[in-house]
C-alpha cells in the first residue's frame, strides 16, 4: 500500500513557523524573498512584504511521479515502467484523466469566482529576477500555440529523422511528408 502525504512547497508552511520561532535558517532552495531572490530566512514569511515558499521537487517529486505512474499505467490497465513492460526504442505513455465538475461539489459560480480571483493574485506577484512574467498552469500552451500557430512547429534534425522514418515505414514517402509540413507549417529547423 502507498501513501503519498506532501506539501506542493519544497518545505511545508509548518517547517517555516518552527525554523521561524527557533531562529534558524530553512534548508537552501526553499524560499524566495519579496524580491524573487534566494533566501534561507524564514522571517520572509511574516513580514509585511511576504515572500514564497518555493515548488517541491526531490523525494516529494519521485513521490508524486510513482504515484502518478501507478494511476496511469497501472489503473488503466496500460502497464507501468517496470522492466518487462520496457521494449527497445518504446515508452510507457499512459494516461489517466480525472475531470471534476465543480456543480457536483459546491456552487459553480463561486468556484469560478474563487479560481478568477486566485489566479489574478498569482499573476499579480512580482515576477523573479530575469523573469518576464508570472505565469499559471495553461500559460505556456496558450502561449505555444500562439507562437506555433504563427511560426510553425520547430523540429530539431533527429527527430525530423525519426518521423521521416516512421512515415516510410507505412508508406509515406520523404517526399509526400515534406509537402504535409508545408501545408501544416511544421518541419525541420
Amino acid at each position: 500500500r502507498i501513501v503519498l502525504d506532501m506539501a506542493t512547497s519544497k518545505i511545508a508552511v509548518g517547517k517555516v513557523a518552527v525554523a521561524h520561532n527557533k531562529g534558524v535558517e530553512v534548508p537552501e532552495g526553499s524560499l524566495i524573498n519579496p524580491n524573487g531572490a534566494p533566501t534561507r530566512d524564514p522571517g520572509v514569511m511574516y513580514r509585511e512584504e511576504r515572500g514564497a515558499l518555493l515548488p517541491f521537487g526531490d523525494h516529494k517529486g519521485s513521490g508524486l511521479a510513482l504515484v502518478a505512474e501507478i494511476l496511469s499505467g497501472a489503473l488503466v490497465n496500460g502497464g507501468t515502467c517496470t522492466p518487462p513492460n520496457q521494449k527497445k526504442n518504446t515508452i510507457q505513455n499512459n494516461m489517466l484523466t480525472i475531470i471534476i465538475d465543480p456543480k457536483f461539489l459546491g456552487d459553480a459560480d463561486f468556484f469560478a469566482k474563487e479560481l478568477g480571483e486566485i489566479t489574478d493574485y498569482v499573476k499579480s506577484a512580482r515576477p523573479a529576477q530575469g523573469v518576464d512574467e508570472v505565469l499559471v498552469p495553461g500559460d505556456p500552451e496558450r502561449i505555444s500555440v500562439v507562437n506555433r500557430g504563427r511560426d510553425g512547429i520547430p523540429l530539431d534534425d533527429s527527430t525530423w529523422g525519426q518521423l521521416l522514418e516512421s512515415a516510410r515505414s507505412v508508406g509515406i514517402s520523404h517526399e509526400m511528408a515534406s509537402k504535409m509540413t508545408e501545408v501544416l507549417g511544421t518541419g525541420s529547423d
